[in-house]
């Protein structure tokens, strides 16, 4: 399914609400330490949402990496 344009006057009422959005928490969280980004994306579990963050993970620059872990949140309890 593609998505839906937005007409003109709907990206001016758009633009200004981004702001005040409120991320989900653990929902593509982006954390540095020691200058190694990591993103936590461990909010859903679905096999959709995990294709599509592996897919979104930032781009390293010249020299660096891009790793991402997968565990088995079941057999953690």
């Amino acid at each position: 399914m593609e998505p839906m344009p937005f007409e003109d006057e709907q990206w001016s009422e758009i633009i200004p609400r981004l702001s005040k959005l409120t991320p989900v928490p653990l929902s593509f969280e982006r954390r540095e330490h020691r200058g190694v980004v990591f993103i936590n994306d461990c909010y859903s579990a679905d096999p959709t949402s995990m294709k599509t963050a592996l897919k979104n993970l930032p781009i390293p620059g010249p020299g660096k990496k891009r790793i991402g872990g997968l565990w088995n949140h079941e057999r953690d309890e």
